[in-house]
């Protein structure tokens, strides 16, 4: 059953359908597989399942789902870290729990994140910027997940580096970081890799030289402008 419902989710060799997909999950779901609650907790959570009113999500029940999947999962598989990971966002942000938590949050991304999820690593180390502003830490599970390939870590770590955020400020590490995140095809880190080139061309350059048709040949306007325009390139291929 869960093999149908992922066949119908995806549309291999059928057509799409999510209603025969939730029929298959939910099926599936009885028999305690722990992707298949996994699933249903996601189509909650998206507004797709019968149980949401006018497609708005189901925050609350999505939650259930998600605790459930992980208890059946017991880190066996996939839907466990997956399911743990989307915990840690609830109590983050405060989906479909009486209020926001970051210590739940810490240990359920932690938890995902000691068994290799790298949205983990990286959802770790945005909870101790942006919330708990422990910058150390949070540069050192961006570098996890970052040495994993985690493009927006590799991006995130780069903002490290650039303003010096938990580690010591280098605009070398940034750039490198950025290009690789931008090499990748992250938007984000083309863009960071542009400004940060532009912003050093400026600090490098006198004004009249800036006012010269020759500043057209300075390396570093010349990569910002290659950046920004694999940027706009990126952007609008995406919205194509």
């Amino acid at each position: 059953m869960m093999a149908l419902g992922r066949i119908y989710e995806q549309g291999i060799a059928v057509k799409q359908d999510i209603s025969k997909a939730l029929a298959y999950y939910d099926h599936a779901a009885q028999d305690m597989e722990p992707y298949a609650i996994y699933k249903i907790g996601y189509f909650l959570e998206e507004g797709v399942h019968p149980d949401c009113n006018n497609r708005k999500p189901n925050r609350e029940l999505a939650f259930q789902y998600y605790s459930e999947a992980f208890t059946q999962g017991e880190f066996q598989n996939q839907a466990s870290r997956e399911a743990l990971f989307k915990r840690g966002q609830y109590f983050q942000f405060g989906f479909g729990v009486s209020e926001r938590n970051f210590q739940q949050a810490i240990k359920n991304y932690d938890l995902a994140a000691a068994d290799g999820h790298v949205e983990s690593m990286n959802a770790l180390g945005s909870l101790y910027f942006k919330d708990l502003r422990e910058y150390e830490q949070a540069s050192q599970w961006f570098k996890k997940a970052s040495d994993r390939g985690y493009t927006r870590a590799i991006n995130n770590l780069g903002i490290c580096y650039e303003f010096g955020y938990g580690v010591e400020k280098d605009f070398n590490e940034a750039l490198l970081l950025y290009e690789e995140g931008a090499i990748k095809g992250h938007v984000q880190s083309m863009y960071n890799l542009a400004y940060l080139y532009f912003q050093l061309a400026l600090e490098n350059s006198t004004i009249s030289e800036r006012k010269s048709p020759q500043i057209r040949h300075n390396e570093q306007f010349k990569l910002a402008s290659h950046w920004f325009r694999k940027c706009l390139l990126k952007i609008d291929s995406i919205n194509a």
